[in-house]
């Protein structure tokens, strides 16, 4: 990901003065690393989903506020901020749920609005050290704001049990998970954010020796997503956390657990990033890539999947499970969600659909889920993993239903290319 500043603004309170800021922002920044709505979102594409993930590949956030931010409403007379679904909120929410730095930046004497004015998702704006930028001398704060962001682009921190299934899935955890959707469902309803979502949404803590080839990739040392060694010096994860032209910002974290807690093992530097040559951020697709370590970790490794037969049809129940050091103590959550027909949703091919109609269950978008396995059983009991967390709803929205993962067997090919010595399964899904 390159250093790209999002431009957040109201169109009726700024977009005058937001649209000069970008102006002479690009003068410094350059085109490729400034999104701003107006002339970014390609036509037929859902705004809200592409808005969403321009955020989550963003280094810093502008929130420009003008005089009339706080009290703008729309044509029915309600307040904007008062709606869940207002574009604005739910950038900033965004923003703020993932650890980006947000820079509220003042127009013309406009104040930043006290916490009771704002939504829960985005209270902690209020936080945030702000910048005036005032039209009568806008060259001398433009140069000030630039600062700001030039020192926000150097300091940024990215991004960021005991359950055993031993057998087959049988029909009492299916009555299981779908409680654990039903409550699931309900935690969303009650508009937790993002910041307080689990990396797993209805899941369980496990341990690592459930999940032992599990890792954690950090950027600049933080945690920013999930990944699965393959091979002594690979791991697999998606290329929407990853950026393949600064590998040396990132390394990968092995994890250790005492029965209670899990923390951070051994810190691995990464020393190259292969991105599959057909990745798209939007469309979302092809959202694949491996990290090449620069020193070999032992077994065990993951066992993917090599055959489309191997994976998981509709109505089958997957396992999704993640890391999450967001804070330290760590902890690690699997859960279960039913796999349904991508087709209905007009979903890129190479994916693998999950989740319930209402949501409830599954990875979580914004917490570093992203990268996590999706896992079946073999015949023998051993996990193969036949997908990676790719577009993760977001659960602190109810309705947002069903998650998004990267199917594995349509990319086995390329894997091989870059690991041939990487575990598939058996014609017969018996493990390596």
């Amino acid at each position: 990901m390159a250093d790209k500043i999002f431009i957040n603004y109201r169109r009726e309170d700024s977009a005058g003065t937001a649209g000069r800021l970008r102006d002479r922002l690009v003068e410094t920044f350059g085109r490729k690393n400034l999104f701003m709505d107006v002339d970014n979102i390609p036509a037929g594409v859902d705004f809200v989903a592409h808005l969403n993930n321009q955020v989550a590949t963003c280094r810093v956030f502008l929130a420009v506020i003008g005089p009339n931010w706080p009290d703008a409403k729309d044509e029915t007379g309600r307040r904007r901020l008062g709606n869940p679904d207002d574009p604005v909120v739910i950038e900033i929410a965004a923003a703020l749920s993932r650890n980006i730095p947000v820079i509220p930046v003042l127009l013309d004497g406009a104040r930043i609005p006290k916490a009771s004015e704002l939504p829960d998702p985005i209270k902690p704006l209020v936080r945030r050290n702000a910048v005036e930028l005032r039209n009568s001398q806008f060259g001398r704060d433009a140069e000030a704001l630039i600062e700001k962001i030039r020192g926000a682009l150097g300091e940024e921190a990215a991004r960021l049990g005991q359950w055993r299934v031993r057998a087959i899935v049988g029909a009492a955890a299916v009555a299981v998970v779908f409680l654990v959707g039903w409550i699931g469902y309900h935690w969303m309803s009650a508009n937790r954010s993002v910041a307080d979502a689990p990396v797993v949404l209805g899941g369980v803590n496990s341990s690592i020796t459930d999940w032992p080839w599990s890792v954690s990739v950090l950027w600049a040392g933080q945690f920013t997503c999930n990944g699965t060694l393959i091979a002594p010096r690979m791991v697999l994860s998606t290329a929407n956390c990853v950026d393949r032209e600064k590998p040396t910002k990132y390394e990968v974290a092995t994890a250790t657990d005492d029965g209670k807690h899990l923390k951070i093992d051994r810190r691995i530097p990464v020393t190259k990033i292969v991105v599959h040559p057909e990745y798209s951020d939007v469309p979302l697709k092809n959202d694949i890539a491996i990290l090449e370590l620069g020193m070999e970790l032992p077994p065990p490794f993951a066992t993917i999947s090599a055959q489309r037969s191997a994976d998981p049809k509709a109505g089958t129940l997957a396992l999704v499970g993640a890391i999450d050091f967001r804070s330290k103590p760590g902890n690690l959550l699997q859960g279960s969600v039913p796999i349904f027909d991508c087709a209905a949703k007009s979903t890129q091919e190479g994916t693998i659909c999950a989740g319930f109609e209402h949501g409830g269950a599954g990875a979580c978008g914004g917490t570093g889920s992203a990268g996590g396995p999706l896992v079946l059983f073999s015949g023998s009991g051993r996990k193969y993993q036949v997908g990676i967390v790719s577009s993760a709803p977001d659960c602190s929205v109810p309705e947002e239903a069903y998650g998004l993962y990267t199917r594995i067997s349509s990319y086995v090919d390329w894997i091989k290319q870059v690991v041939p010595d990487v575990l598939t399964t058996r014609p017969d899904h018996s493990g390596p």
